[in-house]
């Protein structure tokens, strides 16, 4: 995985993914997001995720190692220093990547209503997350408030917005269904279980 990130982000010429933000389909781009939905799609269809579920700690560490040394270390703008960044990317992402993997197959892998719920409303807040975000900065721009302060608002009001429209809009339609290939009924809260 490794080998072939790394192909991806030289084509690219970047350390970091990038994104198209036009309707011109950008092959290096297509490409790269092609790979890691390819590798999702493999990793389902052979049914390898138990495998996958050594050396979790390990990687991590690993990762945000390579991490913070190509983020924080100040390196000059040449062609092989971009070339060194791209390979410390290409080395980093896939530990992220099975590191994560494994952590939440070895430590989270049971069943939970709260987590579950949150697994069928990750696909609507991935979808609505980025306007809502766009709409509360351009709403919080001209506050003379810090941007912590200005993060942390952002951030609340866009995870409750997300939840709320997915409860309200989503789960219970055809939408949920589309989305997630079932549809939830929704439940009136009962508040001494949500106290409990």
């Amino acid at each position: 995985m490794g080998v072939l990130f790394f192909l991806c982000l030289y084509w690219q010429r970047s350390p970091y993914l990038l994104t198209s933000v036009g309707w011109v389909v950008i092959p290096s781009v297509f490409t790269t997001y092609l790979f890691f939905f390819g590798l999702g799609w493999l990793i389902f269809t052979t049914n390898s995720l138990p495998k996958l579920t050594r050396y979790s700690i390990s990687q991590l560490v690993a990762a945000t190692l390579l991490f913070l040394a190509q983020g924080i270390i100040q390196w000059p703008l040449t062609d092989d220093t971009l070339t060194l960044k791209i390979a410390l990317s290409a080395l980093y992402t896939p530990l992220f990547v099975f590191g994560l993997l494994a952590l939440f197959l070895t430590y989270f892998n049971r069943y939970s209503p709260r987590l579950s719920y949150l697994m069928d409303a990750s696909y609507w807040v991935y979808i609505i997350h980025l306007p809502l975000i766009y709409l509360i900065v351009g709403l919080l721009f001209d506050y003379p408030i810090s941007a912590f302060l200005k993060f942390a608002i952002t951030f609340s009001a866009t995870s409750i917005l997300c939840l709320v429209s997915y409860y309200y809009l989503i789960r219970g339609t055809f939408i949920g269904l589309f989305l997630n290939g079932k549809v939830h009924k929704n439940k009136a809260i009962n508040p001494e279980k949500a106290v409990a």
